[in-house]
């Protein structure tokens, strides 16, 4: 038998790790914390419950339709989420487009820009990711 240094062991190990876990992209919503502030999370309340509960995650349809309900006069974090539901549903053109739309009126949110960059991946424009 041949016995592996301890950094090549070291690295298979960790490379086996990488490959078995389960990847999830960056993309972030917002919450509301015990103290109603607005606060960055990837899951929160209802949509903690739904994840811990259900092994498919959340309904990312029914989150966009909520969502879309008042478009028009939402918050900046709801237009976040609305963008986030339609990349977890593969929706990338439009969600790239309300996410640009965030980034100039509101620069420098980190939701924002993470979604931002992940919209940029999926769309194939790593460039401005």
């Amino acid at each position: 038998m041949v016995v592996l240094p301890i950094m090549k062991r070291l690295l298979l190990a960790v490379a086996i790790i990488a490959v078995a876990a389960p990847l999830f992209a960056c993309i972030n919503t917002y919450g509301i914390d015990l103290h109603g502030r607005v606060v960055d999370t990837l899951f929160t309340g209802d949509d903690l419950v739904e994840y811990l509960t259900d092994p498919e995650g959340p309904d990312w349809r029914a989150e966009k339709k909520k969502l879309s309900r008042n478009l028009s006069r939402a918050t900046i974090q709801q237009q976040n989420d609305y963008a986030a539901a339609l990349l977890h549903l593969g929706e990338i053109k439009p969600a790239l487009a309300i996410l640009v739309r965030i980034e100039q009126t509101s620069p420098g949110l980190y939701a924002t820009a993470t979604n931002l960059g992940t919209a940029y991946e999926l769309a194939g424009k790593n460039e401005h990711a």
